[in-house]
């Protein structure tokens, strides 16, 4: 590689320039841990909104279908959140 932009060393990326970053294991996971709370705390916001929205919706069908489906996607993303917490911390924990 005679035409390398990093002097001749071989390598595209030169390990010295690269921005040193102090985290750690616990960084993450205390991250992690507000990231999944803030998304959980939205959803379940979210949830409360729209079955707010089903009970003054006056029975219209169209009206309630709509807002039921809402209800059961929040409630999938709801779940997601929790799942993708569990699986995330229980990795972050085996790779210490």
């Amino acid at each position: 590689m005679a035409n390398c932009p990093t002097g001749g060393s071989g390598l595209l990326i030169n390990a010295d320039k690269l921005p040193k970053v102090c985290a750690n294991q616990d960084t993450l996971t205390h991250l992690l841990t507000i990231f999944f709370t803030v998304l959980g705390a939205l959803a379940f916001l979210m949830l409360v909104i729209a079955g707010f929205r089903y009970v003054i919706s006056d029975g219209e069908p169209q009206k309630t279908a709509e807002i039921r489906r809402q209800m059961i996607y929040i409630a999938a993303g709801l779940i997601l959140a929790a799942m993708a917490d569990v699986i995330v911390t229980f990795v972050i924990n085996k790779a210490s």
